[in-house]
Protein backbone atom coordinates (compact mmCIF):
# COMPACT_ATOMS: atom_id res chain seq x y z
CA UNK A 1 0.00 0.00 0.00
CA UNK A 2 0.85 3.60 -0.76
CA UNK A 3 0.78 6.84 1.33
CA UNK A 4 -1.65 8.32 -1.11
CA UNK A 5 -3.24 4.74 -0.59
CA UNK A 6 -3.32 4.51 3.13
CA UNK A 7 -4.87 8.24 3.12
CA UNK A 8 -7.59 7.94 0.37
CA UNK A 9 -11.10 8.10 1.63
CA UNK A 10 -12.32 3.92 1.23
CA UNK A 11 -14.27 3.27 -1.31
CA UNK A 12 -18.47 2.94 -0.89
CA UNK A 13 -20.78 0.31 -2.37
CA UNK A 14 -24.23 1.85 -2.19
CA UNK A 15 -26.12 -1.29 -2.33
CA UNK A 16 -29.69 -0.17 -3.57
CA UNK A 17 -32.36 -2.11 -1.76
CA UNK A 18 -35.99 -2.46 -2.07
CA UNK A 19 -38.29 0.07 -1.32
CA UNK A 20 -40.54 -2.76 0.49
CA UNK A 21 -38.08 -4.09 2.60
CA UNK A 22 -39.11 -3.63 6.28
CA UNK A 23 -37.51 -0.64 8.15
CA UNK A 24 -37.15 -3.25 11.09
CA UNK A 25 -34.35 -5.31 11.22
CA UNK A 26 -34.73 -9.22 10.33
CA UNK A 27 -33.39 -11.39 13.22
CA UNK A 28 -33.08 -14.03 11.14
CA UNK A 29 -30.48 -12.03 9.21
CA UNK A 30 -28.54 -10.99 11.86
CA UNK A 31 -25.52 -14.06 11.28
CA UNK A 32 -25.43 -13.37 7.65
CA UNK A 33 -25.48 -9.13 8.27
CA UNK A 34 -22.68 -10.20 10.74
CA UNK A 35 -20.78 -12.00 7.65
CA UNK A 36 -21.00 -9.45 5.43
CA UNK A 37 -19.83 -6.61 7.85
CA UNK A 38 -16.80 -8.78 8.49
CA UNK A 39 -16.14 -8.54 4.92
CA UNK A 40 -16.50 -5.29 4.03
CA UNK A 41 -14.02 -4.10 7.15
CA UNK A 42 -11.40 -6.55 5.88
CA UNK A 43 -12.05 -5.67 2.08
CA UNK A 44 -11.42 -2.50 3.23
CA UNK A 45 -14.59 -1.10 1.88
CA UNK A 46 -17.83 0.85 3.21
CA UNK A 47 -21.29 0.11 2.37
CA UNK A 48 -24.21 1.67 2.86
CA UNK A 49 -27.69 0.16 1.74
CA UNK A 50 -29.80 2.71 0.40
CA UNK A 51 -32.94 2.78 -2.08
CA UNK A 52 -33.59 4.45 -5.46
CA UNK A 53 -35.67 7.14 -4.25
CA UNK A 54 -32.64 8.07 -2.20
CA UNK A 55 -30.66 8.88 -5.41
CA UNK A 56 -30.51 12.18 -7.66
CA UNK A 57 -29.11 12.12 -10.98
CA UNK A 58 -28.52 15.54 -13.07
CA UNK A 59 -25.92 17.62 -14.40
CA UNK A 60 -23.50 20.64 -13.55
CA UNK A 61 -21.43 22.18 -16.16
CA UNK A 62 -18.39 19.97 -15.14
CA UNK A 63 -20.63 16.96 -16.20
CA UNK A 64 -23.13 14.50 -15.04
CA UNK A 65 -23.78 14.62 -11.19
CA UNK A 66 -25.10 11.98 -8.79
CA UNK A 67 -26.53 12.60 -5.24
CA UNK A 68 -27.00 10.08 -2.73
CA UNK A 69 -29.51 11.45 -0.09
CA UNK A 70 -28.66 15.03 -0.84
CA UNK A 71 -24.93 14.04 -1.01
CA UNK A 72 -23.06 14.34 -4.52
CA UNK A 73 -20.55 11.28 -4.76
CA UNK A 74 -17.84 11.11 -7.10
CA UNK A 75 -17.36 7.95 -9.53
CA UNK A 76 -14.24 7.26 -8.41
CA UNK A 77 -14.90 7.05 -4.76
CA UNK A 78 -18.11 5.07 -5.04
CA UNK A 79 -19.98 2.25 -6.57
CA UNK A 80 -23.58 0.91 -6.95
CA UNK A 81 -24.90 -3.02 -6.07
CA UNK A 82 -27.55 -2.84 -8.72
CA UNK A 83 -29.30 -6.32 -8.44
CA UNK A 84 -32.44 -5.95 -9.48
CA UNK A 85 -35.19 -7.41 -7.12
CA UNK A 86 -38.66 -8.69 -8.65
CA UNK A 87 -40.72 -10.43 -5.84
CA UNK A 88 -44.18 -9.55 -6.31
CA UNK A 89 -43.86 -6.92 -3.48
CA UNK A 90 -41.27 -5.25 -5.71
CA UNK A 91 -43.40 -5.35 -9.04
CA UNK A 92 -44.29 -1.76 -9.12
CA UNK A 93 -40.88 -0.77 -8.17
CA UNK A 94 -39.05 -2.43 -11.19
CA UNK A 95 -39.25 0.76 -13.79
CA UNK A 96 -37.66 2.93 -11.46
CA UNK A 97 -35.32 1.20 -10.51
CA UNK A 98 -34.26 -0.15 -14.28
CA UNK A 99 -34.23 3.66 -15.11
CA UNK A 100 -32.37 4.18 -12.28
CA UNK A 101 -29.36 1.63 -13.12
CA UNK A 102 -29.42 3.04 -16.61
CA UNK A 103 -29.34 6.47 -15.42
CA UNK A 104 -25.97 5.93 -13.13
CA UNK A 105 -24.25 3.85 -16.08
CA UNK A 106 -25.05 6.77 -18.41
CA UNK A 107 -23.01 9.37 -16.21
CA UNK A 108 -19.97 7.63 -15.54
CA UNK A 109 -20.75 5.55 -12.64
CA UNK A 110 -19.71 2.17 -12.29
CA UNK A 111 -22.36 -0.65 -11.43
CA UNK A 112 -22.03 -3.96 -10.22
CA UNK A 113 -24.99 -5.32 -12.21
CA UNK A 114 -25.27 -3.48 -16.03
CA UNK A 115 -29.34 -3.01 -16.81
CA UNK A 116 -29.17 -5.32 -19.91
CA UNK A 117 -27.90 -8.43 -17.23
CA UNK A 118 -30.64 -7.44 -14.60
CA UNK A 119 -33.09 -8.19 -16.88
CA UNK A 120 -31.51 -11.00 -18.43
CA UNK A 121 -31.22 -12.28 -14.79
CA UNK A 122 -34.38 -11.96 -13.82
CA UNK A 123 -36.64 -14.13 -16.84
CA UNK A 124 -36.03 -16.91 -16.89
CA UNK A 125 -36.11 -17.66 -20.88
CA UNK A 126 -33.46 -14.92 -21.39
CA UNK A 127 -30.76 -17.78 -20.25
CA UNK A 128 -31.92 -20.28 -23.00
CA UNK A 129 -32.23 -17.33 -25.60
CA UNK A 130 -29.13 -15.70 -25.38
CA UNK A 131 -26.16 -15.56 -27.21
CA UNK A 132 -24.25 -17.10 -24.22
CA UNK A 133 -26.36 -20.12 -23.96
CA UNK A 134 -25.58 -21.11 -27.97
CA UNK A 135 -24.31 -24.58 -27.94
CA UNK A 136 -25.07 -25.79 -24.49
CA UNK A 137 -28.00 -28.03 -23.93
CA UNK A 138 -30.55 -25.88 -22.62
CA UNK A 139 -33.80 -26.54 -20.52
CA UNK A 140 -36.65 -26.30 -23.24
CA UNK A 141 -38.81 -23.38 -21.80
CA UNK A 142 -42.26 -21.71 -22.96
CA UNK A 143 -43.16 -17.98 -21.46
CA UNK A 144 -46.66 -17.42 -21.35
CA UNK A 145 -48.31 -13.97 -20.21
CA UNK A 146 -51.87 -14.48 -17.83
CA UNK A 147 -53.21 -10.89 -18.46
CA UNK A 148 -56.52 -11.87 -20.42
CA UNK A 149 -55.96 -16.10 -20.07
CA UNK A 150 -58.69 -17.89 -21.67
CA UNK A 151 -58.80 -20.99 -23.25
CA UNK A 152 -57.59 -19.20 -26.77
CA UNK A 153 -54.48 -18.23 -24.84
CA UNK A 154 -54.27 -21.75 -22.96
CA UNK A 155 -54.06 -23.47 -27.21
CA UNK A 156 -51.44 -21.20 -27.68
CA UNK A 157 -49.53 -22.33 -24.95
CA UNK A 158 -49.96 -25.90 -25.79
CA UNK A 159 -49.14 -25.18 -29.47
CA UNK A 160 -45.67 -23.41 -28.42
CA UNK A 161 -44.81 -26.56 -25.87
CA UNK A 162 -45.50 -29.14 -28.36
CA UNK A 163 -43.43 -27.50 -30.72
CA UNK A 164 -40.59 -27.37 -28.38
CA UNK A 165 -41.45 -30.95 -27.63
CA UNK A 166 -42.09 -30.61 -23.65
CA UNK A 167 -44.12 -33.77 -22.66
CA UNK A 168 -46.12 -33.90 -19.35
CA UNK A 169 -45.67 -33.54 -16.58
CA UNK A 170 -44.21 -29.97 -16.59
CA UNK A 171 -43.26 -27.37 -13.86
CA UNK A 172 -45.26 -24.10 -13.97
CA UNK A 173 -43.43 -21.53 -12.16
CA UNK A 174 -43.38 -17.37 -12.23
CA UNK A 175 -40.50 -16.00 -14.93
CA UNK A 176 -39.52 -13.57 -12.28
CA UNK A 177 -39.27 -15.13 -8.79
CA UNK A 178 -36.89 -17.38 -7.06
CA UNK A 179 -36.08 -19.35 -4.48
CA UNK A 180 -38.40 -22.57 -5.45
CA UNK A 181 -41.57 -19.99 -4.57
CA UNK A 182 -44.32 -20.68 -7.04
CA UNK A 183 -43.36 -23.73 -8.58
CA UNK A 184 -45.72 -26.33 -9.19
CA UNK A 185 -45.84 -30.04 -11.76
CA UNK A 186 -48.69 -30.12 -13.84
CA UNK A 187 -49.39 -33.84 -15.32
CA UNK A 188 -51.82 -32.82 -17.75
CA UNK A 189 -53.22 -29.93 -19.80
CA UNK A 190 -56.44 -29.75 -17.17
CA UNK A 191 -53.62 -28.94 -14.74
CA UNK A 192 -51.81 -26.77 -16.72
CA UNK A 193 -54.98 -24.51 -17.06
CA UNK A 194 -55.58 -24.47 -13.39
CA UNK A 195 -52.26 -23.22 -12.45
CA UNK A 196 -52.28 -20.79 -15.48
CA UNK A 197 -55.66 -19.53 -14.32
CA UNK A 198 -54.76 -18.87 -10.95
CA UNK A 199 -51.52 -16.86 -12.18
CA UNK A 200 -53.93 -14.89 -14.03
CA UNK A 201 -55.44 -13.25 -11.04
CA UNK A 202 -52.24 -11.31 -10.21
CA UNK A 203 -51.39 -11.22 -13.84
CA UNK A 204 -47.85 -13.20 -13.41
CA UNK A 205 -45.56 -14.19 -16.31
CA UNK A 206 -45.11 -17.74 -15.76
CA UNK A 207 -42.49 -20.50 -17.64
CA UNK A 208 -43.54 -23.77 -18.22
CA UNK A 209 -40.78 -26.57 -18.43
CA UNK A 210 -40.52 -30.39 -18.65
CA UNK A 211 -40.32 -31.63 -15.02
CA UNK A 212 -37.03 -33.86 -14.38
CA UNK A 213 -37.96 -35.45 -11.85
CA UNK A 214 -37.01 -35.41 -8.06
CA UNK A 215 -33.53 -37.41 -8.58
CA UNK A 216 -32.22 -33.94 -10.32
CA UNK A 217 -29.41 -32.16 -8.33
CA UNK A 218 -29.59 -28.04 -8.85
CA UNK A 219 -25.95 -27.01 -9.32
CA UNK A 220 -25.07 -23.15 -8.79
CA UNK A 221 -21.65 -22.46 -10.14
CA UNK A 222 -20.26 -19.70 -8.42
CA UNK A 223 -17.80 -17.88 -11.40
CA UNK A 224 -15.57 -15.16 -10.02
CA UNK A 225 -13.92 -13.07 -13.20
CA UNK A 226 -15.08 -15.76 -16.22
CA UNK A 227 -13.65 -18.46 -14.04
CA UNK A 228 -15.79 -21.04 -11.91
CA UNK A 229 -14.74 -20.58 -7.89
CA UNK A 230 -17.20 -23.72 -6.00
CA UNK A 231 -20.38 -25.01 -6.16
CA UNK A 232 -23.42 -25.10 -4.30
CA UNK A 233 -25.37 -28.49 -4.78
CA UNK A 234 -29.39 -28.62 -4.57
CA UNK A 235 -31.93 -31.49 -3.57
CA UNK A 236 -35.91 -31.85 -3.31
CA UNK A 237 -36.23 -33.43 0.02
CA UNK A 238 -39.08 -35.71 0.65
CA UNK A 239 -42.53 -33.92 -1.81
CA UNK A 240 -41.00 -30.97 -2.65
CA UNK A 241 -40.97 -29.84 -5.68
CA UNK A 242 -37.73 -27.68 -5.58
CA UNK A 243 -34.47 -28.26 -4.26
CA UNK A 244 -33.89 -24.82 -3.24
CA UNK A 245 -32.84 -24.24 0.86
CA UNK A 246 -35.84 -21.98 1.38
CA UNK A 247 -38.09 -25.16 0.21
CA UNK A 248 -36.06 -27.35 2.96
CA UNK A 249 -33.78 -28.67 0.51
CA UNK A 250 -30.36 -30.53 0.78
CA UNK A 251 -27.79 -28.92 0.19
CA UNK A 252 -23.95 -29.39 -0.52
CA UNK A 253 -20.92 -27.16 -0.54
CA UNK A 254 -18.15 -28.32 -2.42
CA UNK A 255 -15.67 -28.09 -6.10
CA UNK A 256 -17.07 -27.82 -9.32
CA UNK A 257 -18.01 -31.05 -11.16
CA UNK A 258 -15.52 -31.46 -14.30
CA UNK A 259 -18.29 -31.69 -16.66
CA UNK A 260 -19.76 -28.25 -16.07
CA UNK A 261 -16.33 -26.42 -15.70
CA UNK A 262 -16.22 -25.58 -19.27
CA UNK A 263 -19.93 -24.78 -19.92
CA UNK A 264 -19.79 -22.37 -16.98
CA UNK A 265 -16.67 -20.79 -17.50
CA UNK A 266 -18.38 -20.22 -21.02
CA UNK A 267 -21.46 -18.50 -20.12
CA UNK A 268 -19.33 -16.58 -17.49
CA UNK A 269 -17.03 -15.07 -19.81
CA UNK A 270 -19.57 -14.61 -22.73
CA UNK A 271 -21.18 -12.44 -19.83
CA UNK A 272 -18.59 -10.34 -18.87
CA UNK A 273 -19.42 -10.13 -15.25
CA UNK A 274 -17.30 -9.81 -11.89
CA UNK A 275 -19.05 -12.12 -10.50
CA UNK A 276 -21.89 -14.83 -11.54
CA UNK A 277 -23.81 -17.56 -10.94
CA UNK A 278 -24.55 -20.39 -13.41
CA UNK A 279 -27.48 -22.84 -13.03
CA UNK A 280 -27.17 -26.11 -13.93
CA UNK A 281 -29.53 -29.39 -13.73
CA UNK A 282 -27.89 -32.74 -13.33
CA UNK A 283 -29.31 -36.36 -13.37
CA UNK A 284 -26.37 -38.14 -14.02
CA UNK A 285 -22.53 -37.60 -13.88
CA UNK A 286 -22.70 -36.42 -17.29
CA UNK A 287 -25.94 -35.74 -17.74
CA UNK A 288 -26.77 -32.45 -17.39
CA UNK A 289 -28.98 -28.79 -18.36
CA UNK A 290 -28.30 -25.23 -18.39
CA UNK A 291 -31.01 -24.03 -15.87
CA UNK A 292 -30.36 -20.11 -15.44
CA UNK A 293 -27.88 -17.47 -14.92
CA UNK A 294 -28.31 -15.68 -11.30
CA UNK A 295 -26.50 -12.50 -11.64
CA UNK A 296 -25.71 -11.75 -7.57
CA UNK A 297 -26.84 -15.21 -6.38
CA UNK A 298 -25.71 -15.41 -2.91
CA UNK A 299 -23.70 -18.04 -1.00
CA UNK A 300 -24.27 -19.36 2.48
CA UNK A 301 -23.11 -18.66 5.97
CA UNK A 302 -21.69 -21.57 5.46
CA UNK A 303 -18.73 -20.42 2.52
CA UNK A 304 -17.20 -17.70 3.65
CA UNK A 305 -14.90 -17.89 0.91
CA UNK A 306 -17.24 -17.49 -1.47
CA UNK A 307 -18.96 -14.61 -0.16
CA UNK A 308 -15.60 -12.66 0.33
CA UNK A 309 -14.97 -13.56 -3.63
CA UNK A 310 -18.01 -12.08 -4.67
CA UNK A 311 -17.53 -8.74 -3.05
CA UNK A 312 -14.30 -8.71 -3.64
CA UNK A 313 -14.57 -8.90 -7.20
CA UNK A 314 -16.80 -6.16 -7.51
CA UNK A 315 -14.11 -4.18 -5.32
CA UNK A 316 -12.08 -4.80 -8.10
CA UNK A 317 -13.32 -3.96 -10.89
CA UNK A 318 -14.92 -1.10 -9.76
CA UNK A 319 -10.71 -0.12 -9.12
CA UNK A 320 -10.22 -1.56 -12.59
CA UNK A 321 -13.17 0.57 -13.90
CA UNK A 322 -11.28 3.67 -11.99
CA UNK A 323 -8.16 3.21 -13.28
CA UNK A 324 -9.40 2.72 -16.95
CA UNK A 325 -11.58 6.19 -16.53
CA UNK A 326 -8.96 8.23 -15.01
CA UNK A 327 -6.23 8.04 -17.38
CA UNK A 328 -8.06 11.47 -18.78
CA UNK A 329 -10.27 12.39 -16.41
CA UNK A 330 -13.46 11.35 -18.17
CA UNK A 331 -15.45 7.95 -17.49
CA UNK A 332 -17.36 6.98 -20.94
CA UNK A 333 -20.60 4.90 -20.83
CA UNK A 334 -19.54 3.08 -23.70
CA UNK A 335 -16.69 1.93 -22.83
CA UNK A 336 -17.07 0.89 -19.44
CA UNK A 337 -20.47 -1.31 -20.10
CA UNK A 338 -20.04 -4.64 -19.49
CA UNK A 339 -22.17 -5.27 -22.46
Amino acid sequence: MTAADSTRTPPTMYWIRSERESKRPNPAHAPINAMYDEIFRDLGMTVQPISAENIVVGRTDDGPAVYVRGVRVRPDEAFFHTMLWTWPTDRFDIWQHLTVYAALEAAGYFVTVPTLHSVINNDKILTGLSEFASGLRRVPTVRVTTRGYDSEALRRCVVALTAADIEYPVIVKPAHWGSGHGVFVAENETELNTVLKTAQAAEFTMVVQPWLGREVTDFRVFCIDGEPHSTLGRRPVGDAVAGNLGQGGAMSLGTVPQVLRDPARKVAKAMGMPYVCVDFLMAGDDDWWLSEVEIDGGSTLDDFATTRARFGSYLARFKAFVAKGTTDGVWRFEENCAY
